[in-house]
């Protein structure tokens, strides 16, 4: 299991970390932008593997606006040792 440090505009909880299951399969939690198509080429090459039958991404989006006051930004956090234990159970289903 790897993990890159928190930034300033990152929570210490919310930390990059790549762990890879006891059969070979990869969770990943990144704060990169994907919004460059050659990140998210890079993104899936990264987990591409012949025997795959899948890769599951999300992508998400936001409205310009939300009850009537403009959006600026967006800010995510995440627990990291809890999303990649989640991500890892869903990985052994």
């Amino acid at each position: 299991m790897s993990q890159v440090a928190h930034s300033d505009s990152n929570p210490p909880t919310s930390f990059a970390q790549r762990a890879e299951s006891p059969s070979g399969d990869i969770a990943e939690l990144t704060y990169e932008s994907l919004d460059d198509p050659k990140r998210l080429c890079a993104a899936i090459g990264a987990v591409r593997r012949d025997d795959a039958g899948a890769i599951a991404t999300f992508f998400g989006t936001t409205r310009d606006n939300f009850q009537g006051k403009r959006v600026t930004r967006l800010e995510y956090q995440a627990y990291t040792p809890l999303a990649i234990k989640t991500m890892l159970k869903i990985l052994a289903e």
